[in-house]
Formats: C-alpha cells, sequence, structure tokens
C-alpha cells in the first residue's frame, strides 16, 4: 500500500512537470509570421522538452536513491503540493502572461523543493533504521559472548561440580543432586562448536554453520586464527560484521537456490584479521561508493546488511571491498587488531 502512495506522489509530479511544459508554450505570443511563429514554437518545445528530461531524471534519482521510503501519510501529505499545483494551473491559466509565467516558475522551485524534501526524510528514515538495526545486532552479539562466558566457566569449574554430584549422590541427598544438575543446565541455553581458538569468531561461526547445514547449503571453511588474539573492544562489531556478511551469503544462495558453495576465510596474519567470504549469486546493480546503498527489498537485506558492514569496518579503521565474479559475490575484510 505504500508502495502504491509513493507512486502516486511521483505521478502527481510528472503530471504537473508536463503541465509545466504546455503552459510554457501557451505563454509567449503568436507571431503573424509563419516560418518565425514555427521557429520560436520548435526552439521553444526543444528547450522545455529538455528540461522536461532533466526534472524527470531529477525526480528518478531521488526515487531511485533510496528502497525504504515514508510512511503512508507522509506520502498524503506530500502529495497534496503537486496535486494543489495542478488546479492552480487551471486557476490561472487566463491571467497576464507575465503573472502566468512567475506563477508556474513559483510552483515548479516549490515542487521541487518538495522532492528533495521526500528524499531528506527518506534518507533520515533509512539512517534511524540502520540505526535500530545496529541496536539490536550488538545487544544480541553481547548476550551471544556473555552467554559463552559462562559456558566457559563452567566448563572450567566442571570437574569440581561433578564431584560434588557424585558426592550427592553417594550419601542419596537427591535433592541436592536435582539443585546441582539445574544450576549446571540452566547456565546457558546455547552451546557453540569449536572451530578456531577464538572463541567470540566460534559463536558467530556455530549459529550461522547450524543455520547453512539445516538450509542444505555447502559450505567450506579455512580458517587460521590463533588462541591468543585480542579482540578486546572490537569483539561486538567484528562478530556483527562477520554475521552480517554470512546472512547475506546465506540468503542470496537460498533465493537464487544454487547449487554452488560458500566458501569461509577467516586468517589472522601480521596483526591483521582478515574475512574473505564467497557465495554464489545473481549480480545486481548496487552501487558500492555510495552513502546509502540500494536495497534489493523482494528478496534480501543486501542494502542494509552491507551498509552496516561498511559502517563498522570504518569505525574500525578497517578495508572492505565487495565485488561479482564468474556468478560469484566475493567480500573482503581486513581489520588491524592492535
Amino acid at each position: 500500500m505504500v508502495v502504491f502512495k509513493k507512486k502516486i506522489f511521483h505521478y502527481l509530479f510528472i503530471v504537473f512537470l508536463l503541465l509545466f511544459q504546455n503552459n510554457l508554450l501557451f505563454i509567449f505570443p503568436n507571431y503573424k509570421n509563419a516560418n518565425l511563429m514555427k521557429l520560436t514554437f520548435i526552439l521553444l518545445f526543444t528547450l522545455v522538452s529538455i528540461l522536461a528530461i532533466i526534472l524527470v531524471r531529477f525526480l528518478y534519482y531521488f526515487r531511485a536513491s533510496n528502497d525504504i521510503g515514508l510512511e503512508e501519510k507522509e506520502y498524503y501529505i506530500l502529495s497534496v503540493t503537486p496535486f494543489l499545483s495542478i488546479l492552480l494551473f487551471f486557476y490561472f491559466y487566463h491571467f497576464d502572461p507575465i503573472v502566468f509565467l512567475i506563477v508556474n516558475v513559483c510552483m515548479m522551485i516549490i515542487n521541487i523543493s518538495v522532492v528533495a524534501l521526500s528524499n531528506h526524510l527518506a534518507e533520515k528514515n533509512y539512517v534511524l533504521q540502520q540505526q535500530i538495526l545496529t541496536g539490536v545486532q550488538n545487544q544480541y552479539y553481547k548476550e551471544s559472548l556473555k552467554s559463552q562466558k559462562e559456558v566457559r566457566i563452567m566448563r572450567h569449574d566442571l570437574k569440581n561440580l561433578l564431584l560434588s554430584l557424585n558426592y550427592h549422590i553417594e550419601n542419596r541427598d537427591f535433592n541436592q543432586a536435582k539443585s546441582l544438575l539445574l544450576e549446571i543446565t540452566q547456565g546457558s541455553d546455547y552451546l557453540y562448536k569449536k572451530y578456531t581458538e577464538c572463541w567470540p569468531i566460534d559463536v558467530v561461526l556455530s549459529n550461522k554453520v547450524n543455520q547453512m547445514e539445516k538450509e542444505n547449503i555447502l559450505y567450506c571453511l579455512d580458517l587460521k586464527i590463533p588462541k591468543d588474539i585480542l579482540l578486546e573492544e572490537k569483539v561486538v562489531d567484528i562478530c556483527a560484521i562477520l554475521g552480517n556478511i554470512l546472512d547475506n551469503a546465506i540468503e542470496e544462495y537460498i533465493r537464487i537456490k544454487s547449487s554452488g558453495i560458500i566458501k569461509i576465510c577467516i586468517h589472522y596474519h601480521q596483526n591483521k584479521l582478515v574475512f574473505k567470504i564467497t557465495n554464489p549469486a545473481q549480480k545486481k546493480d548496487l552501487d558500492f561508493t555510495k552513502k546509502i546503498i540500494k536495497s534489493e527489498k523482494k528478496y534480501s537485506r543486501y542494502g542494509l546488511g552491507i551498509n552496516s558492514v561498511i559502517e563498522r569496518v570504518n569505525k574500525l579503521n578497517g578495508y572492505s571491498d565487495f565485488s561479482w565474479s564468474n556468478d560469484y559475490f566475493k567480500v573482503l575484510i581486513i581489520i588491524s587488531i592492535v
């Protein structure tokens, strides 16, 4: 429904634009000389047509520069201006040509300003959603990391807990034994597999690998990470970066129903953490140099996911590169760990 209101807003502007073009041709006086009148008409029509093409391209730029858009009521409010402008065209039709010209130009400026305003509001809405998504991701990974710390502590104390459990069973103190078992089982709801010597990376990999196995997605891992790597305050951003990249890879794999393989390469070399993820993909016209990347809303979250990755990599003063080659989407992330 929101998409329909968005189209109505743009269609009203285009109708206004066509009427503006038509009105300009009637503002100028007729000439008695037929050839001069014909030449003037052709010249004016050409100039106005060029202006119309430029303005339509201008409108398309604002329409295509974001895919998040506004709410339905906001498009209703914005549509009032081009609609009233169209009505005013007919009201001022019999006025003096100079007054009519001034009114036309003023209404054009107002309508272009409204289109620019709609783009500005949509961009702010996008940034707000991006911030909300980032906050949710941060909270998720903080809770996951906290959970794994509890598991690591529990495993460290597991031997003593089992000895205590055995003691209570031998003394037939079953209530205490049950309490101890409950304490052990409530320590964490999620156990992760060990893929590397770096447990925060394992937290993300465990979740995504489990998801790929459920979806019967082929994958391969190339992991070389030392045990003593210190991620410290960068840990949440690094986990979110890896999680977003893998989410995009999994979503695209499922969307195109691929039979290829997702390659996950994570290395640590010369104080730098390197992520290289390659997944089957259908090429999309995404401009990674833009501040806001157009999202493929119907199929995946490429826009939000990649924007989040770029923002976090920039925050860590890292390097990111996205490219397509031979029906594969490739992501390269390099983050300095010092």
